[in-house]
Parts: structure tokens; C-alpha cells; sequence
């Protein structure tokens, strides 16, 4: 199984980990370079990965230009949202006959996946770890977790397979045997987390500390949850743990429930600051328009009143153009007062 040719495109935070931890277990790895001032020595570029997954060093073969040196059998794009087009073709002209490309997407860059592959090309990857590029060389895992992997297709169960027992060098891989719902599951309340942060500037504990805040995501889930179950697909738990059908219900034990949620949500994940937020303070391109702007878009589509979605998109593009401030006060603008409950 280490004589298979494995490709890396983006190997950013996310991408770099991957390859340290499997060049690191034998596999054959090529990656992308990222940054011209990696640290290059001859064809191979050293990375560095500490934390949770242990501190590793190792020197992983690299390409210029998503151009590899040999037809791969599996190829991990690793990219952002805006870049999936792009880069999905350079993948699929790499591809071995029975080779697969590990997609690591939001639920969102569907579309654009199976406009650019064959379905029987593509395993889609979800992971609950979460790193941080902290030099042009080293990764910090500050979150452990699992890898969780999908397939379109029921034709590529073998490679489906593969793809987990090599995962399983990186940290435990499960199947998911219904990915959409498994990603949609995820999606919204990760979205929620990531535009919430962007717009106030403050971690998870911090947006959640006032009532405005608490009422904006809720909201924020209630009108996703709605869109979602419009297009006939089911909302399942986040991990069987956050149900969201529990947690959008009018009644008492809807509102005790959110209580709980909210005090889980604060306790595990208060100092987290959203990645969204992080690129917008560095005056980086983001995937907000992968984010709760899809939401109103379907909603558009299946003609679900979204309000909250409608107003935190328009802030979120502003705070994008310098219109707007990053800020708690975001909250009590008048647009979200206005909105008939």
C-alpha cells in the first residue's frame, strides 16, 4: 500500500499536516509548494508539524505549480473554497484510471466537485482536528480529533477504504455512509460559529455572552435548518450530541435545551476565534461567499424567508469592501431590530 503515489495541493495548515504525518509513516509524497519562502532543500521541502499529534520533522518531495512528476493514485486538494475550480482541474489531469481525489470541503463546494469530476473519482473528507501555520515551516495541531470520509459513488468502496487506512496514519478515519447529511450536520453550526465570529470580532464565548448575540444564532440555525429541510433533506444531530431541531423549539424544553447547548458550546469552544474572522484582520480573500451567502441564495431558491442570513451576508460583504467595522455593535444594528420575529 506505501508503493501508491499520493499528490498534495494547498499545503497549508490542513495540507501540510497530512503530508508530514504520511511521508513521515512511508507513504510516497509529492505536494505543492506553497510559499516561496519555505524552507527548500534540494527537491524537498522541510515541514514541521507539533502538538497534538506529536512533533514531527521531515523532508516531503515538492512540486511547483500543482505539477507533479508522476500520475498519482489519490491527490488531497487541500484548498479554500474559491480555489476548488481551479485546482480540481489540475488534480483530475494527474489522476491515475482508478485514482481518487480526497476533496477537504464544506458540504457547499458539491456542486462545483461533481461539475469537475467524475463522481466515481471523489471522496469527500470532514476532519475535527484543526491546526495552525505558525512559521513558513511548521504546523501547530491545537485540536485533536478523527477524519470522517464520504463517497458520492457506491462504486469506489476499495478506494473508499484505502483512503481510511491511510488516513489512520494522520489520526482514526471513519466512513460515513450518508456524507451529505453527515457534512450538513456539521455545516451549520460551523457556519454559524465562523460568521458570528466575523462579525463581532469576538471568540465563540465572547459573541455568545450577550441576549442579541444568543438571538442572532439562533436565528442564524432556525433559517439554515428551515432552508435545508425545504430541499427535502434531513437535519441530523452534530455528532449526536447538538440537535438542532431541539435547539430552534418555541416551547420550554426548547428553551432549557438551548441553555445547555449554549453552556457546552461556551465551555468547550469559548476561546475559539473564528478562522473567517482571522483572514479578514489580515486583509485576506475568504469563503464567505461559500458561507451564509449559499444559505440565502437556496433560500432564494425554495423561497424560505432567511432575514438574519440576508443581513449578517450584507455585513459580512461590507466589513469585505471597508464599510463596515468589525464589532460587537454589529449585533444591535437597526436591520436586526427591524426584523418581525
Amino acid at each position: 500500500m506505501k508503493k501508491l503515489q499520493i499528490g498534495i495541493i494547498g499545503p497549508g495548515s490542513i495540507g501540510g499536516v497530512i503530508a508530514v504525518k504520511l511521508a513521515s509513516a512511508g507513504y510516497n509524497i509529492e505536494l505543492t509548494k506553497k510559499k516561496e519562502n519555505e524552507l527548500v532543500i534540494g527537491n524537498s521541502v522541510a515541514m514541521e508539524i507539533s502538538g497534538q499529534f506529536g512533533s514531527v520533522n521531515y523532508l516531503v518531495p515538492s512540486v511547483s505549480n500543482n505539477e507533479f512528476t508522476t500520475k498519482k493514485d489519490i491527490i488531497f486538494l487541500c484548498v479554500r473554497a474559491y480555489n476548488v475550480e481551479r485546482c480540481l482541474r489540475d488534480a483530475v489531469s494527474q489522476l491515475k484510471p482508478n485514482g481518487v481525489i480526497v476533496a477537504m470541503q464544506n458540504v457547499l463546494t458539491m456542486d462545483e466537485l461533481i461539475a469537475g469530476a467524475d463522481i466515481d473519482q471523489i471522496v469527500m473528507m470532514y476532519i475535527d482536528w484543526n491546526s495552525v501555520r505558525v512559521s513558513p515551516h511548521e504546523m501547530y495541531v491545537f485540536a485533536g480529533g478523527h477524519n470522517h470520509i464520504g463517497a458520492f459513488s457506491k462504486k469506489i468502496s476499495k478506494q473508499l477504504k484505502l483512503v481510511q487506512n491511510i488516513m489512520n496514519a494522520v489520526s482514526p478515519t471513519h466512513i460515513e455512509e450518508d456524507f451529505p447529511q453527515f457534512m450538513l450536520s456539521r455545516f451549520i453550526l460551523d457556519n454559524t460559529i465562523l460568521c458570528m465570529g466575523a462579525l463581532t470580532g469576538r471568540s465563540v464565548g465572547g459573541f455568545l455572552s450577550t441576549k442579541q448575540g444568543k438571538n442572532v444564532f439562533i436565528n442564524l440555525i432556525k433559517e439554515q435548518v428551515a432552508v435545508i429541510k425545504k430541499a427535502g433533506m434531513e437535519v441530523a444531530p452534530y455528532a449526536n450530541v447538538f440537535d438542532y431541531e431541539k435547539f430552534i423549539e418555541s416551547s420550554i424544553s426548547g428553551v432549557l435545551y438551548r441553555k445547555t447547548m449554549f453552556n457546552r458550546l461556551i465551555f468547550q469552544n469559548g476561546n475559539n476565534v473564528s478562522s473567517v474572522l482571522r483572514r479578514l484582520e489580515n486583509n485576506k480573500r475568504t469563503e464567505i461567499d461559500w458561507l451564509i451567502a449559499k444559505t440565502v441564495e437556496k433560500a432564494e431558491l425554495y423561497e424560505v424567508s432567511v432575514p438574519y442570513s440576508v443581513v449578517v451576508n450584507k455585513m459580512l460583504h461590507e466589513i469585505i469592501n471597508h464599510q463596515r467595522t468589525i464589532c460587537m455593535e454589529n449585533l444591535l444594528d437597526e436591520q436586526f431590530t427591524k426584523i418581525k420575529e
